[in-house]
């Protein structure tokens, strides 16, 4: 009688050892930055980065050949077992000229904890003034008109670019900007006016371009008003 009840028990301390083991393990992956899953790229923007954790060791993957991982940064081996460990790994853009969105995933692929986070990038550069409307996920969609009166002499663009950048004006017969080209960077540049003595309201486009990328930019000008 012992022994029928003995066995049971050992099987019992047996299976009640390992449930400790498999409870006492901690599996984990998760994305620091880009917060909420996401990111927004500009279409000169050569480089971001992705900042993340795991317990396991890690396999970083691309969907689209337009975004690159850095040979050596591709893989880790985790050594530290049930210890997160955190990486900052920085990604390579192809400049967007397509003139369309475009999005890729990039994936931190480890075991069953895998997690991805999305970045999309813009067809245009990075606008302050004109500044752009937002989509209803809050990323830019579509840019601006700069409207000015009839008798406004000067306006001014707001851009920030990741090159060297030109800018030029598709007719520019009334409209010149005071600077044509100049570095990567924060720039704000002037653009002068001629009056509109016509009561027709008139546009041109100024096309902003740096690494392949060509932002149109729209200009109107209001007609003049006629004294009653």
């Amino acid at each position: 009688m012992k022994k029928k009840i003995l066995i049971p028990l050992a099987i019992l301390a047996v299976f009640s050892m390992h449930s400790c083991i498999k409870e006492n393990e901690y599996h984990r992956s998760l994305i620091y930055y880009p917060y909420a899953g996401r990111a927004l790229v500009y279409a000169d923007q050569p480089t971001d980065s992705i900042y993340f954790a795991s317990t396991e060791s890690w396999l970083l993957l691309s969907s689209q050949t337009w975004c690159t991982i850095p040979s050596g940064r591709q893989s880790l081996d985790n050594p530290y077992a049930n210890t997160l460990v955190d990486a900052v790994v920085t990604l390579s853009f192809e400049p967007n000229t397509t003139g369309a969105w475009r999005s890729v995933d990039v994936t931190v692929r480890a075991d069953e904890y895998s997690v991805a986070s999305r970045y999309y990038q813009s067809p245009f550069h990075e606008l302050i003034r004109p500044g752009v409307s937002n989509d209803e996920q809050g990323f830019p969609s579509e840019i601006n008109l700069l409207t000015d009166s009839a008798h406004v002499l000067t306006d001014s663009l707001h851009f920030v670019t990741h090159a060297n950048w030109t800018l030029s004006a598709k007719d520019g017969t009334w409209l010149t900007p005071e600077s044509t080209s100049g570095e990567q960077g924060d720039n704000k540049v002037m653009i002068s006016l001629t009056p509109n003595t016509s009561t027709t309201d008139r546009t041109d486009t100024l096309l902003l371009m740096s690494s392949g990328v060509t932002t149109p930019i729209a200009i109107r000008q209001l007609g003049k008003v006629l004294q009653q």
